[in-house]
């Protein structure tokens, strides 16, 4: 069974890294296709350039490794069965388990490795080539960010908000009590973020009285400070593609929604981030069946099958989602009970070859 084991591993390993260092060159060269212009305009050193490209693809290999995975799958099950190698295994007593042990103690592996990616290191590597191209980029400059601190009753509205220096312009914060009665109300036209405090330059506080909403105070400032719970880095985040955030980005937004029913959509990507490592065990538990048995015309046909499987799962995950971001049903349930549906309906399919 050692032999085997090596067997199965020799014919996987090869397609993966192929797959891997395609996938990666491939969101690489979009990249510099898109920005190698700016860089060289900026003069950025070759140094510092080969660094961003580095953390730009730790970046991207939690979403590489489970479509790397899928691929490296289909070519070496779908090459041994073309080449009758599975059948023969089968013939000295092997059931499919043990021909595939190796590929589930891979798949186990890579399910760790995408977990530790997501959690700590890709979100590090995150911010590095965050940091590196705000620094080279004149598009530092975020506007019109409002953001609702449900949990600490406060809602924020910048005007220019400059990711570079932590600082903007045309500031509101809104301050509430439990029940939703506004508080108080500032206007500052500049702010900056030093030493953990927000510095309000040149503006005014109206305080309110909770029981009529009619203000009774207005107190003109030429600079106060303020200590609160959001960073720079929130603001960055809210400003940036839902689908780049990182699930420390995802876990911060999220520190300040007060209740589940809130940040639907930022939920539900938190959600779907930590249930991804998962799917490279679903990949193996689809891609078994089909491209090792599946239909015996033509080895094209079991990698259709095992293709048209896994399309079907991201659109029932679409679907799910759809329904818990509407408050249908839970997130936590949109999110996993695709991946428990597909399961079963594979280890169905699994049993049967087994």
């Amino acid at each position: 069974m050692k032999i085997l084991s090596r067997y199965i591993l020799n014919e996987w390993w090869l397609a993966f890294l192929v797959a891997i260092f395609a996938n990666t060159g491939l969101l690489v060269i979009e990249d510099i296709y898109k920005n190698a212009g700016s860089f060289i305009e900026s003069g950025v050193p070759f140094g510092a350039t080969i660094r961003y490209y580095f953390w730009l693809m730790v970046c991207v290999l939690p979403v590489v490794v489970p479509v790397s995975f899928f691929l490296s799958l289909l070519f070496s099950l779908g090459k041994l069965h073309k080449n009758n190698e599975i059948l023969a295994m089968r013939l000295t007593g092997a059931n499919i388990f043990q021909i595939t042990k190796p590929l589930w103690v891979v798949s186990l592996l890579l399910c760790i490795l995408s977990i530790g990616l997501n959690i700590s290191i890709s979100s590090y590597a995150s911010r590095n080539a965050q940091d590196f191209y705000i620094k080279i980029q004149s598009r530092s400059i975020r506007r019109n960010i409002a953001f609702d601190n449900i949990k600490d009753h406060r809602t924020w509205f910048i005007g220019l908000f400059d990711r570079r220096n932590s600082s903007g312009s045309n500031l509101m914060l809104c301050s509430y009590d439990k029940d939703g009665v506004e508080l108080s109300r500032v206007f500052a036209k500049s702010f900056e973020y030093k030493e953990g405090s927000w510095l309000l330059h040149d503006g005014a506080e109206t305080i309110f009285d909770p029981d009529t909403d009619r203000p009774v105070r207005l107190e003109k400032f030429d600079i106060k400070r303020y200590k609160f719970a959001e960073t720079p880095g929130l603001f960055s985040s809210l400003k940036k593609n839902m689908k780049h955030l990182s699930i420390s980005e995802l876990r911060e937004i999220l520190s300040f929604s007060g209740s589940k029913n809130s940040y639907a959509d930022y939920r539900a990507r938190y959600y779907s981030s930590i249930a991804a490592p998962l799917s490279c065990i679903l990949i193996l538990f689809i891609t078994i069946p089909f491209a090792t048995v599946g239909v015996r015309r033509s080895q094209m046909s079991g990698v259709a099958k095992a293709c048209e499987a896994l399309f079907l799962f991201y659109v029932m995950s679409s679907m799910f989602t759809s329904l818990g971001t509407n408050g249908v049903i839970s997130l936590f349930v949109a999110t996993f009970a695709p991946y428990a549906i597909v399961l079963m309906f594979s280890y169905v399919l699994y049993r049967k070859c087994v």
